[in-house]
C-alpha cells in the first residue's frame, strides 16, 4: 500500500443550534441557545458531542475503520439518524457498503489512493489501493451556547 504524506490533517467540527432547539427565524435574544459541550473519551477512541447534556454525535477513530467518523448521529428530537451497520447492525437493516459508517468526509482518488471506498470488504479490511486517514490528536475543544468547535 502506498502512503500519502501530508504535513497535518485538520478536521473542524462545528455544532450549530439548527435542529437542536432554536426555531428558524427566531431572533429573540432571550430565546434558548442550546449548550454545546464535549466529553473527551480518548481512552475509548472517541469524543462525545453533547447538546444540552444529550448525545448529539461522537467523533470516533476505531482501529478497524480506515477514517475518523461521526457515529452515531441523533436528531434534535433524539432519533438516531445513522444506520447501525457495520458497527452495530440492526434487524431488517441492509448489510451493504461496509465503508459507509456514520458520517464522514473523504475523497475517492488522491494520488491513486482510494480514501472513499477503502474497507468496502468489511470492518478491518483494506483495499489494495486504499488510503487511510488516522486521527493523531485533538488540538482544541470549545463549547458554549449555540455553538461548539473541535480541531483534530
Amino acid at each position: 500500500m502506498k502512503a500519502l504524506k501530508v504535513p497535518s490533517i485538520v478536521l473542524l467540527f462545528s455544532a450549530l443550534a439548527l435542529s437542536c432547539g432554536t426555531k428558524p427565524g427566531n431572533q429573540d435574544s432571550t430565546a434558548h441557545q442550546p449548550r454545546i459541550s464535549f466529553v473527551d473519551k480518548s481512552g475509548e477512541k472517541r469524543i462525545d458531542v453533547m447538546v444540552d447534556g444529550k448525545l448529539f454525535t461522537s467523533y470516533r477513530w476505531p482501529e478497524e475503520v480506515s477514517k475518523p467518523i461521526l457515529y452515531p448521529v441523533f436528531s434534535g428530537a433524539g432519533t438516531e439518524i445513522t444506520r447501525g451497520y457495520p458497527l452495530h447492525p440492526r434487524v431488517g437493516e441492509r448489510a451493504d457498503h461496509a465503508h459507509h459508517i456514520g458520517m464522514w468526509l473523504t475523497y475517492g482518488d488522491v494520488n491513486g489512493l482510494d480514501f472513499w471506498g477503502n474497507g468496502s470488504q468489511g470492518l478491518g479490511t483494506l483495499n489494495e489501493n486504499g488510503g487511510i486517514i488516522r486521527h493523531l490528536k485533538v488540538h482544541q475543544l470549545s463549547g458554549g451556547p449555540g455553538e461548539g468547535s473541535m480541531s483534530a
